[in-house]
């Protein structure tokens, strides 16, 4: 008579082990860890070339304010909100539109806001003027604020 001997081992049916699983667990999660800075330094830089490029078109429509009126605008508001409605005309007496077209979600209580959420500065000194924003920090002064290239920072 023939017997069947059983192993000791047992029969793998499929599936990970726990340990396997814990592996790939503290894996992705080191991978992640190292990732999520990186992300959200890509966005910062991102916000703040934004910035710089808001800024610098703000720059240009105050400059085009200037040359419409003779002088510069006494606040951010009336590059967006003096021309509505075609109240000026412009050399050849057509009517002059917005100088600056700006998003709903840049504009906020009457203020400019930058692509970190805060309102930009604008400072009227005379026959300049200096736009900046408080920048990665949310601190006035500091080195990465950002200017307006009419004070040659940008």
């Amino acid at each position: 008579m023939k017997t069947t001997s059983t192993t000791s081992s047992a029969r793998r049916v499929g599936g990970y082990t726990v340990i396997e699983l814990l592996v790939v667990i503290a894996a992705i999660s080191i991978l992640a860890m190292i990732a999520i800075p990186v992300i959200g330094m890509a966005l910062k830089s991102a916000r703040e070339a934004n910035t710089v490029q808001l800024i610098n078109h703000l720059a240009d429509a105050c400059d085009r304010y200037r040359q419409l009126r003779g002088y510069y605008p006494p606040q951010l508001q009336n590059l967006y909100s003096d021309f509505s409605g075609g109240t000026i005309a412009d050399e050849t007496g057509a009517p002059v539109q917005p100088l600056v077209d700006l998003p709903a979600e840049r504009v906020s209580g009457g203020q400019v806001l930058d692509y970190f959420g805060r309102p930009l500065h604008y400072t009227l000194t005379g026959s300049s003027f200096l736009i900046t924003s408080d920048g990665r920090d949310e601190m006035t002064g500091t080195p990465d604020d950002l200017y307006s290239r009419r004070e040659g920072r940008l």
